[in-house]
Protein backbone atom coordinates (compact mmCIF):
# COMPACT_ATOMS: atom_id res chain seq x y z
CA UNK A 1 0.00 0.00 0.00
CA UNK A 2 2.85 2.31 1.15
CA UNK A 3 4.46 2.08 -2.32
CA UNK A 4 1.10 2.40 -4.38
CA UNK A 5 0.17 5.26 -2.68
CA UNK A 6 3.65 6.86 -2.72
CA UNK A 7 3.70 6.56 1.49
CA UNK A 8 7.15 5.89 1.78
CA UNK A 9 8.16 8.29 3.20
CA UNK A 10 5.74 9.11 5.89
CA UNK A 11 2.13 10.34 5.62
CA UNK A 12 -1.08 11.43 7.76
CA UNK A 13 -3.64 9.54 9.68
CA UNK A 14 -7.38 10.82 9.92
CA UNK A 15 -9.67 9.17 11.14
CA UNK A 16 -13.49 10.53 12.86
CA UNK A 17 -15.73 9.21 15.33
CA UNK A 18 -15.29 5.54 15.07
CA UNK A 19 -13.04 5.85 12.54
CA UNK A 20 -10.46 7.25 14.99
CA UNK A 21 -10.32 3.91 16.71
CA UNK A 22 -9.65 2.17 13.10
CA UNK A 23 -6.97 4.39 12.07
CA UNK A 24 -5.13 4.27 15.50
CA UNK A 25 -5.58 0.53 15.87
CA UNK A 26 -3.81 0.77 12.36
CA UNK A 27 -0.96 2.69 13.56
CA UNK A 28 -0.62 0.37 16.76
CA UNK A 29 -0.97 -2.54 15.21
CA UNK A 30 -0.26 -2.85 11.12
CA UNK A 31 3.69 -2.62 10.24
CA UNK A 32 2.89 -0.84 7.19
CA UNK A 33 1.53 2.01 8.88
CA UNK A 34 4.53 2.64 11.16
CA UNK A 35 5.77 5.51 9.45
CA UNK A 36 2.69 7.74 9.98
CA UNK A 37 3.19 10.69 10.73
CA UNK A 38 0.90 12.49 12.57
CA UNK A 39 -2.71 10.86 13.90
CA UNK A 40 -5.10 12.99 13.93
CA UNK A 41 -8.67 11.85 15.40
CA UNK A 42 -11.85 13.86 15.13
CA UNK A 43 -14.89 12.21 18.12
CA UNK A 44 -12.75 9.21 18.46
CA UNK A 45 -14.34 7.19 21.48
CA UNK A 46 -10.72 5.93 22.88
CA UNK A 47 -12.10 5.35 25.91
CA UNK A 48 -14.96 3.66 24.87
CA UNK A 49 -18.27 4.59 25.45
CA UNK A 50 -20.73 4.22 28.97
CA UNK A 51 -23.90 5.12 27.43
CA UNK A 52 -26.43 4.89 24.32
CA UNK A 53 -25.89 7.58 21.60
CA UNK A 54 -28.54 10.76 22.02
CA UNK A 55 -28.35 9.62 26.02
CA UNK A 56 -25.91 11.42 27.71
CA UNK A 57 -25.54 9.95 31.13
CA UNK A 58 -29.32 10.27 31.42
CA UNK A 59 -29.82 8.00 35.04
CA UNK A 60 -33.73 7.01 34.48
CA UNK A 61 -34.61 5.36 30.95
CA UNK A 62 -31.19 5.57 28.94
CA UNK A 63 -29.40 4.23 31.93
CA UNK A 64 -31.67 1.19 32.36
CA UNK A 65 -31.47 0.45 28.77
CA UNK A 66 -27.48 0.66 28.86
CA UNK A 67 -28.05 -1.77 32.39
CA UNK A 68 -30.05 -4.08 29.97
CA UNK A 69 -27.13 -3.93 27.31
CA UNK A 70 -24.84 -5.09 30.29
CA UNK A 71 -27.01 -7.64 31.30
CA UNK A 72 -27.98 -9.34 28.24
CA UNK A 73 -24.40 -10.00 26.80
CA UNK A 74 -22.33 -7.28 25.18
CA UNK A 75 -19.36 -8.61 25.96
CA UNK A 76 -20.42 -12.63 24.92
CA UNK A 77 -18.34 -13.36 21.99
CA UNK A 78 -21.05 -13.54 19.13
CA UNK A 79 -22.11 -9.87 20.17
CA UNK A 80 -18.42 -8.69 19.87
CA UNK A 81 -17.84 -10.43 17.00
CA UNK A 82 -20.54 -9.08 15.06
CA UNK A 83 -21.76 -5.74 16.58
CA UNK A 84 -18.74 -3.29 16.18
CA UNK A 85 -19.66 -1.13 18.52
CA UNK A 86 -20.05 -3.37 21.32
CA UNK A 87 -16.18 -3.26 20.85
CA UNK A 88 -15.63 0.07 22.54
CA UNK A 89 -18.38 -0.63 25.26
CA UNK A 90 -16.40 0.49 28.32
CA UNK A 91 -18.90 -1.11 31.43
CA UNK A 92 -17.53 1.83 34.00
CA UNK A 93 -19.61 -0.64 36.68
CA UNK A 94 -17.79 -3.62 35.95
CA UNK A 95 -14.58 -2.84 34.36
CA UNK A 96 -13.24 -6.87 34.92
CA UNK A 97 -15.97 -7.32 32.45
CA UNK A 98 -14.75 -5.03 30.21
CA UNK A 99 -11.08 -5.76 30.39
CA UNK A 100 -12.03 -9.19 30.17
CA UNK A 101 -14.95 -9.14 27.75
CA UNK A 102 -14.19 -6.03 25.18
CA UNK A 103 -12.84 -7.92 22.24
CA UNK A 104 -10.47 -4.29 21.00
CA UNK A 105 -10.02 -1.41 22.95
CA UNK A 106 -8.53 -2.91 26.27
CA UNK A 107 -5.91 -4.67 23.99
CA UNK A 108 -5.97 -1.35 22.18
CA UNK A 109 -5.48 1.29 25.27
CA UNK A 110 -2.31 -0.73 26.54
CA UNK A 111 -5.52 -1.49 29.59
CA UNK A 112 -4.38 -5.23 30.24
CA UNK A 113 -1.68 -6.43 32.75
CA UNK A 114 0.80 -7.56 30.27
CA UNK A 115 1.79 -3.78 28.09
CA UNK A 116 2.50 -4.12 24.21
CA UNK A 117 5.78 -1.94 23.59
CA UNK A 118 5.17 -1.83 20.17
CA UNK A 119 1.46 0.06 20.70
CA UNK A 120 3.46 3.06 23.15
CA UNK A 121 6.46 3.18 21.03
CA UNK A 122 4.31 3.96 17.89
CA UNK A 123 2.49 6.35 19.25
CA UNK A 124 5.62 8.13 20.85
CA UNK A 125 6.80 8.26 17.21
CA UNK A 126 3.88 10.89 16.23
CA UNK A 127 5.45 14.39 15.27
CA UNK A 128 1.60 15.04 16.80
CA UNK A 129 -1.22 13.08 18.19
CA UNK A 130 -4.44 15.45 17.76
CA UNK A 131 -7.41 14.64 19.62
CA UNK A 132 -10.55 16.81 18.63
CA UNK A 133 -13.35 16.79 21.61
CA UNK A 134 -17.17 17.79 20.79
CA UNK A 135 -18.00 19.80 23.97
CA UNK A 136 -21.87 19.27 22.86
CA UNK A 137 -21.53 15.85 21.99
CA UNK A 138 -24.86 13.55 22.03
CA UNK A 139 -23.60 10.59 20.88
CA UNK A 140 -20.29 9.71 22.01
CA UNK A 141 -21.03 9.52 26.23
CA UNK A 142 -18.58 10.45 28.16
CA UNK A 143 -17.48 13.37 25.65
CA UNK A 144 -14.35 13.23 27.67
CA UNK A 145 -13.54 9.88 26.16
CA UNK A 146 -13.02 11.53 22.85
CA UNK A 147 -9.80 12.56 24.29
CA UNK A 148 -9.11 9.53 26.94
CA UNK A 149 -10.78 10.63 29.84
CA UNK A 150 -13.76 8.76 31.28
CA UNK A 151 -15.77 8.64 34.02
CA UNK A 152 -14.89 7.19 37.41
CA UNK A 153 -15.71 3.45 38.01
CA UNK A 154 -18.59 2.94 39.69
CA UNK A 155 -19.79 6.05 38.60
CA UNK A 156 -22.04 7.76 35.05
CA UNK A 157 -21.41 11.43 36.10
CA UNK A 158 -18.20 11.72 37.58
CA UNK A 159 -15.52 12.19 34.56
CA UNK A 160 -11.74 11.67 35.01
CA UNK A 161 -10.30 13.72 32.52
CA UNK A 162 -6.87 12.42 30.49
CA UNK A 163 -4.37 13.75 32.48
CA UNK A 164 -5.59 12.40 36.15
CA UNK A 165 -6.17 8.53 34.43
CA UNK A 166 -3.29 5.72 34.73
CA UNK A 167 -3.22 5.41 31.64
CA UNK A 168 -1.64 8.83 31.40
CA UNK A 169 -0.27 9.11 34.70
CA UNK A 170 1.78 5.42 34.02
CA UNK A 171 2.25 6.11 30.53
CA UNK A 172 0.70 2.71 29.35
CA UNK A 173 0.72 4.36 25.35
CA UNK A 174 3.18 7.32 25.52
CA UNK A 175 0.54 9.97 26.02
CA UNK A 176 2.39 11.42 28.53
CA UNK A 177 5.71 10.99 26.99
CA UNK A 178 4.25 12.58 24.12
CA UNK A 179 2.02 15.64 26.22
CA UNK A 180 5.96 16.24 27.56
CA UNK A 181 7.28 16.74 24.08
CA UNK A 182 4.33 19.46 23.20
CA UNK A 183 3.43 16.54 20.87
CA UNK A 184 -0.13 16.04 22.04
CA UNK A 185 -2.54 18.30 21.33
CA UNK A 186 -6.17 18.75 22.41
CA UNK A 187 -9.29 20.73 20.63
CA UNK A 188 -12.56 21.40 21.36
CA UNK A 189 -15.44 22.03 18.84
CA UNK A 190 -18.17 23.90 20.68
CA UNK A 191 -20.73 21.69 18.82
CA UNK A 192 -22.59 18.68 18.66
CA UNK A 193 -21.06 15.38 17.22
CA UNK A 194 -18.95 16.07 14.19
CA UNK A 195 -20.03 19.37 13.86
CA UNK A 196 -17.90 22.47 12.95
CA UNK A 197 -18.11 25.86 11.56
CA UNK A 198 -16.22 26.57 8.36
CA UNK A 199 -14.05 28.75 10.52
CA UNK A 200 -13.68 26.72 13.01
CA UNK A 201 -11.92 24.46 10.44
CA UNK A 202 -9.66 26.33 9.09
CA UNK A 203 -8.32 28.10 12.15
CA UNK A 204 -8.30 25.57 14.22
CA UNK A 205 -7.71 21.75 12.63
CA UNK A 206 -6.46 23.04 9.28
CA UNK A 207 -2.94 24.12 10.40
CA UNK A 208 -2.65 20.00 11.65
CA UNK A 209 -3.23 18.60 8.43
CA UNK A 210 -0.78 20.80 5.91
Amino acid sequence: INAEYGLENGFYGLGMSQGGLLIRGLLQRCPAASNMKRLITVGGPHQGVESIPKCNGNTTVCDIISRMLDEFGVYSSIVQSFVAPANYWHDSFDESAYLAGAASLPDLNNALPTKNATYKARIESLDKFVMVMFTKDTVVYPRDSEQFGYVKSGTILQRIPLRQSRLYTEDWLGLKTLDQKKNLVLLESPFDHLQFTHKWFVTELLPFLL
